[in-house]
């Protein structure tokens, strides 16, 4: 084989053997690669249509992204109808660009949200999805609420899904709570 060329002179080959040729490569950019074989020979070859075959390698499963997500709430302990805030931040903190993150977020039921603030991706129903986030940066996702009781709010982020590969699962989830006090009276 030369690699210059890449091209593979076999020689002579008997009637049913399969030559094998296995090519190990690193990729130096992270995009698609298409591989395209073909065969000729100088004998006559009567299935000509057999003779080219095409390879693709998505170098995109091979980054390595590792994320971490944190939740912070304002505060450890708040009174009903009280504004509150939950700070979730998904952060990258690499090597290599994170793709495609999904990010599962559960709200508690006595959380009233009045409003999300984002600094990156789209949120919908506990669904924050971020299309790229580069190494050693932090996108950032704030719920403003009430608390409508003095149970425990506990919020809840996890990365659910990422197109590159997170060497660290560890820090892939956190939850944030805050403790609800009843309201004080004047």
């Amino acid at each position: 084989f030369n690699s210059t060329t890449g091209q593979w002179t076999i020689g002579d080959i008997a009637k049913d053997a399969e030559p094998t040729l296995s090519i190990v490569a690193k990729v130096d950019t992270y995009k698609a690669y298409t591989v395209i074989l073909s065969a000729a020979s100088v004998t006559l070859d009567p299935v000509p249509s057999n003779n080219t075959a095409s390879a693709t390698l998505n170098a995109v499963a091979l980054q390595q992204s590792d994320i971490r997500v944190l939740v912070t709430p304002s505060a450890l302990v708040s009174s009903t109808n009280t504004l509150v805030n939950y700070l979730v931040e998904v952060t990258n903190l690499g090597p290599d660009e994170a793709a495609q993150s999904a990010v599962g977020i559960n709200l508690p039921s006595n959380l009233a949200v009045i409003s999300v603030v984002k600094s990156a991706g789209t949120y919908t129903n506990g669904a924050w999805t971020i299309d790229t986030l580069p190494a050693n940066t932090t996108a950032s996702l704030i719920f403003i609420g009430n608390l409508l009781d003095a149970n425990p709010a506990a919020v809840t982020a996890t990365l659910n899904t990422i197109a590159s590969t997170d060497p660290v699962a560890a820090n892939n989830a956190s939850t944030g709570t805050i403790n609800g006090a009843a309201p004080q009276a004047d």
